[in-house]
């Protein structure tokens, strides 16, 4: 939101990269209207079947799933 974009584009909703890679990106209350807010503009459910076939090819690949040490 403080990097002065746009516009944000994705395929996967977060539920389902979840399932797919094992990674919770955490509670998101409202994000889509905290964007709408700033003027960013949200697209999204592009192309699922695609973005969750390429999330399973990564993570079937080896590929590490970025998960923080706490």
């Amino acid at each position: 939101m403080w990097s002065g974009i746009k516009s944000i584009y994705y395929s996967v909703k977060s539920e389902d990269v979840e399932k797919i890679t094992g990674y919770d990106e955490g509670f998101k209350p409202n994000w889509l209207e905290e964007f709408s807010k700033r003027g960013i503009t949200v697209y999204g459910n592009i192309e699922p079947g695609l973005g969750k076939k390429v999330l399973r090819d990564y993570v079937s690949g080896g590929n590490i799933i970025y998960k923080p040490q706490r």
